[in-house]
């Protein structure tokens, strides 16, 4: 269905699917036919589709898909086609735009695809939040990137946001940059947007975005104030503690907890909350008591 043969019209795009970023685009249109469907455009700030045609339809059909064949149909009556600003697409491995007259033959195809030498492009990129506002995010260099190509990360928190480059790379033994430290980093309810590109002295380099939910990446801080008083005698233990720090944690009842009451050679209790008790009573407990969190 999306040929990729056909016209390639090199686009050098410093894009970003909400705000221009620094991503070097491909861009190729099918000619399998000619097409009254002229002058395609997407605004990828709010994700919307629209293009010129030299005859009038009373429906279009509009398809939007990535390499992984995740694909997004509707159905308009006029050039202009919306699709969700939620959809977080990246654009590294490619997307797929569409645009149908039903109940005919006619359609047009465009393929975005990252430029640059295969390989090239970073591997292996994780992020994590610690400490409530730190944040790392490291990657390993493409397998066939040249010796002097040198990495840059930019991102954006919310679709609303500036861009940002890094400000504090972290370098490997060769000096090029393999990871970025942030301080100050808050985290919203949208998906927080990476975007690691490449420069080298002969060769174009590929670049690799994600989007990311950032409190999936967050290691919480330990619970606070945690008092555990066990006696002697068949009254058993109370243990007591309050909720982690965190940035955007509002309703405390959103953690989960896990308690661990161990002796010296196992485990012999275990509990897990999913709700958030702040005080906890065991009974007949011969043992030393120990939070996990």
């Amino acid at each position: 269905m999306f040929d990729t043969l056909g016209l390639i019209c090199v686009m050098w795009w410093y894009m970003m699917l909400f705000h221009p970023l620094h991503a070097d685009i491909q861009y190729i249109e099918s000619e399998a036919q000619e097409s009254p469907i002229a002058n395609v455009k997407m605004n990828w700030k709010n994700m919307e589709l629209t293009w010129d045609s030299s005859k009038n339809f009373s429906k279009y059909k509009c398809t939007i898909m990535d390499r992984d064949i995740e694909s997004i149909q509707t159905e308009v009556d006029s050039p202009l086609c919306r699709f969700p600003v939620e959809l977080y697409l990246p654009l590294h491995k490619g997307v797929f735009l569409t645009i149908e007259v039903p109940n005919t033959n006619i359609s047009k195809t465009f393929t975005f695809i990252p430029r640059g030498i295969n390989g090239s492009a970073i591997e292996n990129f994780s992020c994590v939040i610690y400490n409530i506002s730190l944040m790392n995010c490291t990657w390993q260099a493409g397998k066939d990137a040249p010796g002097d190509t040198q990495y840059f990360l930019y991102w954006k928190n919310s679709r609303y946001d500036d861009e940002m480059e890094c400000e504090l790379y972290i370098k490997d033994e060769n000096g090029r940059n393999a990871g970025c430290r942030f301080q100050n980093v808050r985290i919203e309810t949208e998906k927080a947007y990476f975007l690691v590109n490449g420069s080298s002295k002969d060769s174009l380099i590929q670049f690799y975005d994600e989007y990311i939910e950032l409190y999936k990446i967050e290691i919480l801080t330990p619970p606070l104030n945690v008092i555990v008083n066990c006696t002697g005698d068949s009254a058993g233990c109370i243990i007591i503690w309050q909720a982690p720090l965190t940035s955007h944690v509002e309703n405390i009842k959103c953690f989960q907890y896990e308690i661990s009451i161990q002796n010296k050679v196992k485990t012999i209790y275990w509990f897990v909350f999913e709700t958030i008790p702040t005080c906890m009573h065991i009974y007949n407990v011969q043992t030393s008591v120990a939070f996990v969190y």
